[in-house]
This record gives structure tokens, C-alpha cells and sequence, in this order.
């Protein structure tokens, strides 16, 4: 079928019903198992079907194993497995179904937030309204994220910003940035570094940094914070100490109206537009606000819900 057909992306899951198991196959599996699993690598039984997603064909790919199956298996073993697949179709990754989750860090199933990026003005705009935030009393902070992804995110809070700080360890680096806008627009963004010890000046708080949470700390009560890179950490830290912090951490999103797993979007982005491949693959890339407008709307993508933490109920 790989000669035939021009495939995108694939979308790999268990055995979705049970089968009937040959006597012979059930004393292979219990009493020769190696032997059983290194013929099934040879053989690389799987079913196959055309599918279409976001009007990008790919393939769906069932493995001749049931959940419970795979459970039972060794990870590297199911790795090698769904690698002699991918290799098939000269693929590099893929879409796992949640039954094969305790794989996503080997086939890089941690893209989705490249989609924060992507809706982020559309995002703001929604957050602003929502919190009823004045556009003259939205005083930003931008937390850095340690490469040139915050140019992409800088762009388009330049178009609102009345007044802005960059929290970052890279003070060098932004200064003639901080010139260069100063110059085009008057704006003067203040520079904090990440070990400030006294409370960030700001309400309206852009965070793109993954790791680092502690700096939530110097934050000022009731702040709004859009974090782009949220994690368990992040969320930790937050419960016990900073509660007064309203929170925008995720959205659901709708393509051509279809709601659609964020995982799986940006598995077909990744595999369908250069510049997306580039911009997740390489820390040195950036995009353009009218890049990312072009993408979302030859995707037509849009935001369906905000997800919200605070101790009030979730944005709709």
C-alpha cells in the first residue's frame, strides 16, 4: 500500500477485538515466548486502513496484540515492533493510541504544545475578555523560554502591550532586542533576571518556560498567567502556594469544527508542513504571527474551550 497511496501520518493501536488463539500459538506464546515474539518480528503481521484526518491521508495501523497483550509484553519489545512498521513506510513517528501511552517519549508523542503557539493570540484575546481584563490596565511579563520560540510569542503581545517585562538568564541576549522595539514602537521592556528577589511588576504573565516554576513565587497576587508549557510540576507548586493565581494552562480545539485529540493535530502538522516540523525540531526556529495565522487557517484551526485553574470555574 506504501506505493499507492501518499501517506501523511500514522495512528498505531492494540488489537482492537479478541481473537481466537490456534492451540499451537497459545503453547508458543507460554512456553517458547522469544521464540514466538522473534518470528511474529519477522513476519510483521498488522492490519492496515486508509484514513483521513484533517484532509491529510494516513494510516491507521492495528497490531495483531490486544491491550491486555501488550501490558504483558516488554516496552523494547513493542518498540522494535511499531519501529519495523514505521520503517515500512520510511515514517519517523506516529500517533499512539492511549493504550500504547507508556511509549510517547520514545516516539516523541509531546507536541501538542506547539498548538499553544500557534492559537496563542486568539487564546489571549478569549483570556482577556473572559477575565474582563482593561486593555490599558494589562501591564505584561513574559517568563523566557531559553530559545528563539519567544520571538514568535513577543510579536504578537507587541500589538497589545502598553507595558511588558522579560523575566529571563539570557540578559545579553535581549538587549539590543530591547533597543530595536524601543526604537520601532517606544515601548520600554524592562529586563528581570531569573533570580530576582523582589515581586515581578505585572498582572498579565506569558510563561514559556517549562522547568522552572519557582519563579510563580515572585508573581503578584491575582495575576493572570496563559502558561504555554504547564506540567505536574508546575501544577504541584501551584496548589499549595499560589492559589490566588488565575491560570490558563490549555484549550481544547476544534478543526473545521471537528474536536480532535491536540496529540494527534500535531502529529499530522508535523508530518504535513515544513515549517511546523522545523519550528518543533529545532530550538533556533521561530515564526512569524502571520505564519502562524496562515497555519491556523489552512488548518482551520480555532479554540473550543479554555482550560482554567483557579478557584473559579472553568472559562467556556
Amino acid at each position: 500500500m506504501s506505493g499507492k497511496v501518499c501517506i501523511k501520518f500514522i495512528i498505531v493501536r492494540p488489537l482492537q477485538s479478541e481473537r481466537v488463539v490456534p492451540f499451537l500459538e497459545k503453547l508458543m506464546r507460554k512456553y517458547r515466548r522469544k521464540r514466538y515474539q522473534q518470528k511474529m518480528l519477522e513476519k510483521l503481521p498488522y492490519k492496515e486502513t486508509v484514513v483521513t484526518v484533517m484532509g491529510r491521508q494516513g494510516l491507521e495501523v492495528e497490531l495483531p496484540f490486544t491491550g491486555a497483550e501488550l501490558r504483558e509484553m516488554e516496552k523494547s519489545y513493542i518498540e522494535n515492533y511499531i519501529q519495523r512498521i514505521l520503517d515500512v513506510y520510511d515514517i519517523s513517528g506516529c500517533y499512539l493510541d492511549n493504550e500504547l501511552s507508556m511509549l510517547k517519549h520514545k516516539f516523541n508523542m509531546e507536541k501538542k504544545w506547539i498548538l499553544n503557539y500557534l492559537l496563542f493570540e486568539e487564546g489571549l484575546q478569549l483570556f482577556i475578555k473572559e477575565n474582563k481584563i482593561a486593555s490599558g490596565s494589562a501591564k505584561f511579563v513574559i517568563i523566557d523560554s531559553g530559545d528563539k520560540k519567544i520571538q514568535s510569542i513577543m510579536e504578537t503581545i507587541l500589538n497589545y502591550a502598553n507595558y511588558l517585562t522579560i523575566v529571563t538568564c539570557r540578559l545579553e541576549y535581549f538587549k539590543k532586542i530591547v533597543d530595536a522595539v524601543y526604537e520601532e514602537t517606544g515601548l520600554l521592556i524592562n529586563l528581570e533576571s531569573y533570580d530576582v528577589k523582589r515581586k515581578i511588576y505585572g498582572n498579565v504573565i506569558v510563561n514559556l518556560d517549562k522547568e522552572d516554576y519557582r519563579v510563580y513565587s515572585m508573581l503578584e497576587e491575582n495575576s493572570y498567567v496563559i502558561d504555554l508549557q504547564f506540567t505536574d510540576n508546575k501544577l504541584n507548586y501551584l496548589t499549595s502556594r499560589r492559589r490566588d493565581l488565575i491560570i490558563l494552562y490549555d484549550y481544547s480545539i476544534l478543526v473545521d469544527d471537528e474536536e480532535l485529540d491536540k496529540e494527534l493535530i500535531a502529529e499530522v502538522l508535523l508530518r504535513d508542513n515544513w515549517k511546523i516540523s522545523r519550528f518543533i525540531k529545532r530550538v533556533d526556529t521561530a515564526l512569524s504571527a502571520d505564519e502562524m495565522n496562515g497555519i491556523v487557517n489552512c488548518y482551520k484551526l480555532k479554540i473550543r474551550k479554555l482550560e482554567v485553574y483557579s478557584n473559579i470555574k472553568t472559562c467556556m
